[in-house]
């Protein structure tokens, strides 16, 4: 019996293609779900599944532990270069 998702949001991107710095960028802030210019650990999560990562949550948390810097849970706009060139150096 198939299983759908039910949850509406932004389809994944076609993968094999990288992106710039600036498109990994305004990726990730497009999961910004309560529109406070910081990423939680589910948001990022949401943005490496939607740019396709292999294990997107390993790859959040990854990413997550390297940047989250000030260890407040959050990934403010400060904080986010490092997981754009976290996603960047992945090859996303």
């Amino acid at each position: 019996m198939p299983i759908f998702n039910s949850t509406p949001g932004p389809r994944k991107m076609e993968s094999g293609r990288r992106r710039s710095e600036a498109e990994l960028r305004q990726v990730f802030m497009q999961f910004d779900s309560d529109y406070d210019n910081c990423l939680s650990k589910q948001d990022i999560k949401k943005a490496f599944n939607y740019l396709g990562a292999l294990f997107p949550g390993f790859r959040a948390n990854v990413a997550f532990n390297m940047a989250d810097t000030n260890k407040d849970g959050l990934i403010s706009l400060d904080e986010l270069d490092a997981v754009v060139k976290y996603a960047s150096d992945i090859g996303l």
